[in-house]
């Protein structure tokens, strides 16, 4: 009575009870930043660490004073995960969904020098425009070839043919095919078509009077000659083959066809036909004999020769086109070119071409319309296959 209180807490008035967490009485660690002893700076982060630098920028619980948290740290250098830029590091160090691990994700698919190299060597559908301008441009020709009068004096025209009866039926068919070639040609030109029956329907149409013709042959001839049947095969080669010599410099296929093509118009001029000297002698002795202008029309003989020999340079290696394109076109316009020179060297137009317009305008126009037809059609369809070979 009258002395001084127990202390609280303490059992039966005893000393009171030890700090909470200090071992032998000691003082109470730190515990998370609770507690600590006046003028102890805060700790870093975890439970009971001991002083030590500031925490870092942009964490929670800066000391007063600090600067500003910055707003996007800067990525982590080299790790796993960094995140794009101005965008905040991602959680955990894992990088964010759909990135590969090991570094960031390719913007791209790699390139293939190899795939593109192939592609360039069998492009897609080359002919896909050539075909309808060709179709549209020989279809004309082949037209007016019909509606342009035989001759001016007297004025007569093709039609006036089909009411003779000095024409059986084949001959009337063959008077009016070119026209109804033209006709079918502008169709297929102009009407929506996919490629490869477009060029099918070009082939068809050059072809019908070429067949036609060997047919007819074979069936009058008591004796055939081999050079016919040889001239049929080299029209079904040399243009188709040099048209995809241009295009497809790679392949051999079309070395190929301007190969046999060539050999189809040079060996008949080469081999004796019957014994004797070969044709081109014959050739090359009326460049000698003819008189004056004559020699011109001489010279323009051999020229079929010389563009077949200068064909075969088709073989020279990709990815030289060894000019197969222009030989194909200086090889359907043969003809055109030729005709023209010999009616202006043999003089008299004034004469000539009032008596025989239709055939001296556009009379070798027809050889050529069906050359370039059988040629850009068969090219068409053997490109095809060489797009994926």
């Amino acid at each position: 009575m009258g002395g001084p209180p127990p202390a609280m807490g303490g059992p039966m008035g005893g000393p009171p009870p030890p700090a909470m967490g200090g071992p032998m009485g000691g003082p109470p660690p730190p515990m998370g930043g609770y507690g600590a002893p006046p003028g102890a700076p805060p700790p870093m982060g975890g439970y009971g660490a001991p002083p030590g630098p500031p925490p870092p920028m942009g964490g929670y619980g800066a000391p007063p004073g600090a600067p500003p948290p910055m707003a996007n740290p800067a990525p982590p250098m080299g790790g796993y995960g960094a995140p794009p830029m101005g965008g905040p590091a991602p959680m955990g160090g894992y990088p964010p969904a759909g990135q590969p691990m090991g570094g960031p994700a390719p913007m791209s698919p790699p390139y293939l020098a190899s795939r593109s190299a192939a592609r360039a060597g069998a492009p897609v559908e080359p002919y896909k425009d050539t075909i309808r301008i060709v179709l549209i441009m020989f279809g004309a020709l082949l037209l007016a070839s019909f509606v342009v009068p035989l001759s001016l004096d007297p004025l007569g025209f093709h039609w006036d043919a089909l009411s003779s009866d000095k024409l059986d039926g084949l001959g009337k068919f063959l008077t009016v095919y070119p026209a109804a070639a033209g006709v079918l040609a502008l169709v297929f030109g102009l009407v929506p078509l996919a490629t490869v029956p477009r060029g099918a329907l070009a082939a068809m149409l050059g072809l019908v009077p070429v067949v036609l013709g060997l047919v007819l042959y074979l069936k009058d001839a008591k004796d055939i000659e081999w050079q016919t049947l040889v001239a049929f095969v080299g029209a079904l080669t040399l243009v188709p083959g040099l048209l995809l010599r241009n295009v497809y410099q790679s392949q051999i296929l079309p070395r190929v066809l301007v190969t046999v093509g060539a050999l189809c118009v040079i060996v008949p001029l080469l081999v004796p036909s019957g014994g004797g000297d070969p044709p081109v002698k014959a050739l090359i002795d009326g460049i000698s004999d003819a008189p004056g202008k004559a020699k011109v029309i001489a010279i323009l003989k051999l020229v079929p020769l010389i563009l077949a020999a200068v064909s075969l340079i088709a073989w020279m290696p990709a990815p030289s086109t060894a000019g197969a394109g222009v030989l194909a076109w200086c090889i359907i316009l043969t003809g055109v070119v030729t005709g023209y020179i010999a009616v202006i060297v043999n003089g008299h137009l004034g004469d000539v071409v009032p008596a025989q317009l239709n055939r001296v305008l556009l009379g070798d126009w027809v050889g050529a319309a069906f050359a370039g037809l059988i040629g850009y059609g068969l090219a068409t369809i053997f490109g095809k296959s060489l797009e994926h070979s």
